[in-house]
């Protein structure tokens, strides 16, 4: 890859840049030297296949995801890729995904070669062709050195989700924007787009479903709280059965002697607090979620409420039909340290059959499982080899106790 490039960055509705890069390639490592001299992206590429990936130089970013990656033609002329750089709030970061495409040659010196699409002399943009010797919308160019001519009155494409009805109006390319609180794609997976004035902007984080959190970069993620433990861990059992006929399925789970536990804590399951069970493959590099089951905010089961509260002392959840996930009873009970429960028992065949439905042993370990609402309190034990009575795949029947 050694040698000028010209570089054609393109963000969609977050718009577009070119740019002209010194790259140098020793082997399979590459530096991309910017304007100014100093290294922009850095990484390895391997010659077989062309295949490559970059990073972004750190200097000055808070947020260091900032990749590159692709592959460079066959005849090294030209190269295509995808990447995502970082925007920061005060609190997160989020990903801005792009296209790259790069043609070999300095653009500019008025002849077309490599990949070049025109060259006109010069990188100046808005004439028709651009930095990267790229014709821009609205326009044809022809000849060497490129003599580019508008066309107005002709569909394009302005690469802005908030705009339909793209047309060339003299040498720029436009539509009528749709209206205001319109859904659009961001292009960052942690925010949900809404148009306003024509334009796509974050509004609002995005929600993952129950067990997971939104990371930047890769969306939504098995994402563990930090919860309240048993004060006597021994005594916190999971019991698991996950059998040939799903109708016998079974998981039970009691977190015994709790540290202090407010009514508070425990939110309103009546009316607005959802409670998920979570259980979370800690073997890996990050967390995994293997298992969830949903008990839903208020709702009626088998003709009476799901839900029941007992004054002060807490809620219970009761659905002799275990929908929608296979959770027949909770108990949540208040108390002070040592005196707080959590009980759940799920059973049948709603437990499997289903995304996150009901492992079969032998399960990986440690084990963490977690009972909680959004906005309410949650309750969880960890599960490693010592505490392990039963794992056996033969039988499909796990049984543990609480480290």
């Amino acid at each position: 890859m050694t040698g000028d490039w010209s570089v054609h960055f393109d963000a969609g509705g977050f718009g577009s840049a070119d740019t002209q890069v010194a790259i140098t390639q020793r082997g399979h490592d590459v530096v991309f030297h910017n304007a100014s001299g100093a290294p922009g992206y850095v990484g390895a590429i391997d010659p077989a296949t062309g295949e490559f990936h970059f990073r972004q130089v750190g200097q000055g970013i808070r947020c260091t995801f900032e990749p590159l990656d692709g592959t460079v033609a066959p005849g090294g002329n030209t190269f295509s890729g995808t990447g995502y750089s970082s925007v920061s709030t005060a609190t997160q970061c989020f990903a801005i995904f792009f296209t790259a495409t790069g043609t070999r040659g300095h653009c500019s010196d008025g002849a077309i070669e490599g990949g070049e699409e025109c060259d006109d002399g010069n990188q100046a943009a808005g004439d028709g062709c651009n930095a990267s010797c790229r014709v821009e919308p609205c326009h044809t160019c022809s000849g060497e050195p490129s003599v580019c001519t508008p066309t107005p009155g002709t569909p394009c494409d302005d690469h802005n989700p908030c705009t339909v009805n793209d047309i060339c109006n003299g040498t720029s390319c436009g539509g009528i924007p749709v209206a205001d609180g319109t859904a659009c794609d961001d292009e960052a997976n942690c925010t949900n787009g809404t148009c306003a004035a024509g334009a796509c902007s974050p509004a609002g984080a995005f929600v993952c479903p129950p067990c997971m959190g939104c990371e930047v970069g890769s969306g939504c993620i098995a994402a563990p709280r930090t919860c309240g433990q048993s004060t006597d861990r021994s005594k916190s059992v999971l019991s698991l059965s996950n059998l040939s006929d799903d109708g016998h399925d079974k998981l039970a789970w009691v977190w015994p002697r709790g540290e202090t536990t407010t009514l508070a804590q425990l939110g309103n399951p009546l009316a607005t607090d959802s409670y998920a069970l979570c259980l979370y493959d800690l073997s890996g590099t990050r967390p995994a979620l293997l298992f969830r089951a949903m008990a839903p905010a208020g709702g009626t089961c088998a003709g009476r409420s799901c839900w029941k509260a007992h004054g002060s002392g807490g809620f219970s959840y009761v659905d002799p039909d275990r929908t929608p996930d296979g959770i027949a009873r909770i108990g949540l009970h208040a108390g002070p340290a040592g005196k707080a429960r959590v009980s759940v028992t799920a059973i049948g065949s709603h437990l499997s059959g289903r995304p996150f439905g009901l492992p079969s042993p032998a399960l990986p370990l440690p084990l963490l499982l977690q009972l909680g609402a959004e906005h309410a309190a949650c309750f969880e034990t960890t599960y490693v080899g010592t505490g392990v009575l039963r794992n056996d795949p033969t039988s499909g029947r796990f049984r543990a106790r609480g480290n």
